[in-house]
């Protein structure tokens, strides 16, 4: 963006997008020195029940680091029945719409930045967010004109499942029914005891280990019957489903699943283990301790 436009995403998204539409409570933060009054704080829960705030300096904007309100979000879901930007055209919120088609000719539910599909039979368009700490959905249902927004500031939140809740609720009898195993809402922890492995499994994994690739140290350390997954100074996840040299890594959100397959050295010592997670493919760890 910064290329094409010459002027930083924060700059050319205020001028073209924000303030068009009267966001003025909405901006890119790529400055991580600005304040921002009465920002919501984001904590995630500790295994013990206690909460702790979750902070990043991290000033990369684009993907994610946008800071906004309910009433601004409000004006941008509006936008999308009549839209006043650019040329003013609803040619721009059909490219948005537009299904991805691969390169085999398939289309795909994804659209530019929204998923484009349907719930419990009603066509609907919606896109998560999420940061440290923060879980978003913006969820649209275009033929009965209801929009639900769930923002939330504790890592655990599950926005999606939350918005599909509501949904359920408006919508009521329009809906085709429930898939037989709907989503959960479990705000706090949806993560099961259940799959820990047995006390010698998680012993076995116990240490720090690093990835050259992400340049990212992972702490793995047991808590009463959970083998939990440190990542810095936050709470990145837990080991679920121990068989064998595989397993899964849960993330704090109950949200991410990643599966991991462990390496043993000589005398059979877990040695480092990879990761892939999405379109993150076989992510290398080795043990330093």
């Amino acid at each position: 963006m910064h290329r094409i436009s010459g002027e930083p995403l924060s700059v050319f998204a205020n001028k073209n997008i924000f303030e068009p539409l009267g966001m003025r409570q909405t901006h890119f933060h790529d400055d991580i020195t600005r304040l921002v009054p009465l920002v919501a704080a984001p904590y995630e829960q500790r295994p013990d029940g206690s909460f702790a705030l979750m902070r990043t300096q991290v000033a990369l904007v684009g993907a994610g680091k946008a800071y906004s309100t309910v009433d601004d979000l409000a004006l941008w879901n509006a936008n999308f029945d009549h839209n006043t930007l650019g040329k003013g055209s609803q040619a721009l919120i059909e490219s948005l719409l537009t299904p991805g088609r691969l390169s085999d000719g398939k289309t795909i539910a994804y659209a530019s930045g929204l998923d484009v599909d349907t719930y419990r039979g009603l066509p609907s368009v919606r896109h998560s967010g999420g940061s440290i700490g923060i879980s978003t959905m913006l969820l649209r249902f275009p033929q009965q004109h209801l929009s639900i927004l769930v923002l939330g500031n504790v890592a655990q939140l599950h926005a999606s499942a939350i918005a599909d809740k509501i949904a359920d609720v408006y919508l009521g009898d329009r809906l085709s029914p429930p898939p037989s195993h709907p989503a959960q809402v479990a705000p706090i922890d949806p993560v099961p005891p259940e799959g820990a492995g047995s006390a010698s499994d998680r012993a076995a994994y116990q240490g720090t280990y690093y990835s050259a690739e992400l340049n990212s140290t992972y702490r793995l350390y047991i808590v009463g019957e959970q083998l939990l997954v440190q990542a810095g100074t936050h709470l990145n996840g837990r080991i679920r489903a121990m068989q064998g040299d595989h397993f899964k890594l849960v993330t704090s959100d109950g949200m991410g699943r990643a599966e991991g397959h462990s390496v043993q050295d000589d005398q059979r010592h877990v040695a480092g283990f990879s990761l892939t997670y999405g379109r993150m493919k076989d992510i290398v760890f080795k043990r330093v301790r």
